[in-house]
Order: C-alpha cells, then structure tokens, then sequence
C-alpha cells in the first residue's frame, strides 16, 4: 500500500546503538509509533526497504518514519512516497 508519508533522520548521537526492540540499530532501521516491529517500508527516495524496529515517542503520527543512520542527519527529510507491507 503506498501512502505519503514524513521521513526524518536520526543517529547515534541523538539514539544510542540499541532499539526499542532491544535490536542493535542498523541503517535504515525506522522509528514508527503506530505500525508493528518487523514492518517493511519500501522507500524509494532512499533505495531500499527499511524495518521498523524502534519508536519515536510523543511526536510520532501514523506516517511518520524517523530513518536511522550512522552519519547524523544525512537522509532526506521530507514528505515522500512509500510503501507499507504489513503483516
């Protein structure tokens, strides 16, 4: 299902190395409050297919996938195009 959704950017500097899912983090491991740990997100803006295994906290929309990355901030942030495959 391809939705519009909010990519932002986060690292070690403002993260830690360990996920909410108790997950070592790894690039493009995404940080979503509302789907499921293990969900895939295609993002074409980026070229791959991220996992959501962390959470954002208190600002987090349904659409709303912070991109882990091990150089801070250097993914595009924006609205863009993915596609959700839930389970």
């Amino acid at each position: 299902m391809w939705v519009l959704a909010y990519l932002t950017s986060y690292c070690p500097a403002t993260a830690g190395w360990r996920s909410s899912s108790g997950m070592q983090v790894f690039y493009g491991m995404l940080a979503n409050d509302y789907y499921a740990f293990g969900t895939r997100v295609y993002m074409p803006v980026l070229g791959i297919t991220g996992v959501v295994e962390d959470r954002i906290g208190e600002f987090g929309a349904w659409n709303h996938f912070d991109v882990w990355s091990p150089i801070c901030y250097s993914t595009p942030t924006g609205w863009f195009r993915v596609a959700l495959q839930t389970r």
